[in-house]
């Protein structure tokens, strides 16, 4: 396996039944990819990680932040990091009649790390994604991966403007590039106008770092986006984070959503 995880489980023993022979009660099992599963420091204002829930339809649960749960049980957690000192995120796992599986992680803020690229990677990296809206809002987490059928999360903007930023994590292959993308409309009565801004703009290259050089465990991508919205005009987006490891695997944020000056007409 690729990389470092510890697994924790709960298996309690049942009572005897009809035939007086003991039997096992159930219990939703996972295992998070992370040295220590405990305690984990982060350079990037989003910390990312994931993990693998068993049976794959368990619904897991982080305190603080987002987690996005694939078909297959593995999992990706997006939390925000504190700006100093530490957090404790906790992580929850559950399906109906089996015994649920808790977890604690304590965030802190550390200093950026490196790996050495190996031969070959065969898992994508870990996305995240901050939006904060400003006015005094709680800031909006998004975590990898993204799907087609889902409906962005939507935050209504106290200004037209707000700060995202974007984070790619792979701490056993390293990371190649970081990306933030914001898409958006700007409609005045029935004139519309498209909005797309690329950071760093959209370019056709692979992202391929040699077998054997050092690249980061993290890359992180913030920008102050300033929407040109005129009165009596309204602007809905949204807002993405797309990370490539070194070896060109990709990882894109379920998307943030956001409108001024509340819902736009329809």
């Amino acid at each position: 396996m690729r990389r470092s995880a510890v697994v924790i489980c709960v298996l309690v023993a049942g009572c005897s039944g009809d035939a007086g022979q003991p039997h096992r009660e159930s219990a939703v099992t996972a295992k998070v990819d992370l040295d220590k599963p405990r305690a984990a420091t982060t350079s990037s204002a989003v910390f990312t990680f994931s993990g693998k829930v068993s049976p794959p339809d368990s619904k897991v649960s982080v305190s603080d932040g987002a987690v996005r749960v694939e078909p297959s049980g593995r999992f990706t957690v997006a939390v925000a990091s504190p700006r100093a000192g530490s957090k404790e995120v906790k992580l929850a796992a559950t399906n109906p009649g089996s015994r649920s599986w808790r977890l604690n992680v304590r965030v802190a803020r550390g200093q950026p790390k490196r790996v050495k690229v190996p031969e070959r990677d065969v898992l994508a990296p870990t996305a995240g994604l901050l939006l904060e809206p400003g006015g005094g809002a709680p800031p909006s987490v998004e975590a990898s991966p993204s799907r087609a059928d889902d409906a962005p999360d939507v935050v209504t903007l106290s200004e037209p403007a707000f700060r995202a930023t974007a984070v790619v994590r792979d701490a056993e292959g390293g990371t190649g590039r970081i990306r933030l993308a914001m898409e958006g409309t700007t409609r005045c009565g029935s004139t519309e106008r498209p909005i797309v801004r690329l950071l760093p703009p959209a370019q056709i290259v692979r992202i391929a770092i040699p077998p054997g050089a050092w690249a980061p465990v993290e890359r992180e991508r913030s920008a102050r986006f300033r929407l040109d919205v005129r009165p009596g005009c309204s602007v809905r987006g949204e807002v993405l984070a797309e990370g490539t490891d070194a070896h060109g695997l990709q990882a894109v944020t379920h998307h943030a959503g956001f409108r001024y000056p509340g819902a736009p007409p329809q």
